[in-house]
């Protein structure tokens, strides 16, 4: 019985890893569209932010 517990908790905490995963790349996503926008909308050369945006 306790390998059946066992095996629940181990899935349980797949899928909340697989969670985790899944908000770090939308996070992830809306960082780059916000550095984007921000560089579009000021008109900032791409080479300026080029090492604070390869760290993504």
């Amino acid at each position: 019985m306790s390998n059946i517990g066992y095996k629940w908790f181990n899935q349980g905490f797949i899928l909340e890893v697989r969670k985790m995963a899944v908000m770090i790349k939308l996070l992830q996503s809306i960082i780059w569209a916000c550095c984007l926008y921000i560089i579009n909308f000021f008109q900032i050369d791409d080479t300026l932010l080029l090492p604070l945006c390869t760290c993504c």
